[in-house]
């Protein structure tokens, strides 16, 4: 089991901190145009042909909800992106993805897992915004002392792309590299 930095706690990324306001801050919105789309399609094709990136099977959450996990390892760092697809999240489904997230780092992260460091993009793609989905977007950028994430929003119906805001200096190196990977991702510079 992959742990969090808090003692006896597994690491969730999914999960969110809606108590503390110092992480509550509007985030950047983009338009989403299907060439975005087509973009990050495209990105994670190139990278599992060249070898950088490797891919999970596609994972049924429920009826209208699937989460792909893609990763790459590099010495002692770890690059998660959690695709997730849905008609709309729904605080409920959480506790699920939290759950595939930990089957996934078991049956596919090499040896250590607890000693490395975790990049963690979350890139939750909706066809509407919900209460669940916006809290993500406004409250759960907050960093460990290893384990470092950055949700991405992208709502088709609103046709936006929602990308957290750093409020704090703490971790902003992590933050700034996750930022431009998501930029990267989904062609945004």
């Amino acid at each position: 089991m992959l742990r969090s930095e808090r003692p006896g706690r597994k690491y969730d990324p999914f999960q969110y901190r809606k108590c503390t306001e110092a992480f509550n801050e509007k985030p950047s919105e983009y338009i989403c145009s299907p060439e975005n789309l087509k973009h990050m399609q495209e990105f994670f094709r190139a990278e599992i042909l060249n070898g950088t990136v490797k891919r999970s099977k596609l994972i049924p959450v429920d009826e209208k909800t699937s989460v792909c996990f893609y990763y790459m390892e590099q010495g002692n760092t770890v690059v998660v992106y959690a695709k997730v697809r849905t008609d709309s999240m729904k605080k409920e489904q959480l506790p699920e993805l939290d759950r595939m997230f930990q089957e996934f780092a078991e049956e596919h992260i090499q040896d250590k897992a607890q000693e490395k460091e975790w990049y963690c993009m979350l890139i939750l793609i909706a066809d509407t915004s919900s209460e669940c989905f916006l809290d993500l977007m406004e409250k759960s950028i907050f960093q460990g002392e290893k384990k470092y994430r950055l949700p991405v929003g992208i709502c088709l119906r609103e046709r936006k792309i929602y990308i957290p805001n750093q409020k704090e200096r703490y971790k902003m190196d992590k933050y700034q590299f996750l930022e431009e990977r998501a930029k990267d991702i989904l062609g945004l510079k």
